[in-house]
């Protein structure tokens, strides 16, 4: 801890550093080798209270899995059986953001409450470094409320496939610096 902190500097919401380290509001740390990181944040979508955004980013080759998103997604399927049925299945394949070649998997669901969510996932595998990390997107909706009480979506199966894809079309590499 004393050693990120003494790496700690206040950044402005609109600078992007050219060194490499971690950005959040208000501040970066630098650091080209970090021993140990993940990132997680939650984004709520605006106009649509049921709906939010996870983006996951693992730098190291331990959260690498041992099978690619689809494969891994065939395998809950049958686990599932019969309930499976259910699940209707939007789109899924081999998706590519900038550099990153990743897979996704879009499916709708009843919840507990028989209303119908969507489930969203891109995923990359990454090479277990800081330059080309393992990283998971994914949109939910029909989220519960703050009381723990199922929400019906706000968003057609349509809405929430343009929603997911301008979203993952606007995700951009931050530039490092030189090579």
């Amino acid at each position: 801890m004393q050693d990120a902190l003494s790496r700690l500097r206040p950044r402005a919401d609109t600078e992007i550093p050219t060194a490499p380290g971690y950005c959040f509001a208000g501040g970066f740390i630098a650091n080209s080798r970090w021993r140990n990181e993940e990132a997680g944040v939650d984004i709520d979508i605006a106009g649509h209270p049921d709906a939010f955004v996870s983006v996951w980013i693992y730098p190291l080759a331990s959260h690498k899995k041992d099978r690619p998103l689809l494969e891994r997604m065939g395998g809950i399927a049958q686990a599932l059986g019969n309930l499976v049925t259910s699940v209707r299945v939007l789109r899924k394949g081999d998706r590519q953001i900038g550099p990153y070649k990743g897979q996704e998997h879009l499916a709708s669901a009843p919840d507990s409450g028989g209303m119908r969510g969507h489930a969203f996932v891109w995923e990359t595998q990454g090479d277990g470094t800081l330059d080309t990390p393992a990283i998971k997107i994914e949109l939910t909706t029909g989220h519960q409320d703050s009381n723990g009480n199922p929400q019906q979506t706000t968003l057609t199966d349509q809405q929430a496939i343009k929603l997911w894809d301008d979203m993952l079309n606007s995700f951009r590499l931050r530039p490092t610096g030189p090579a």
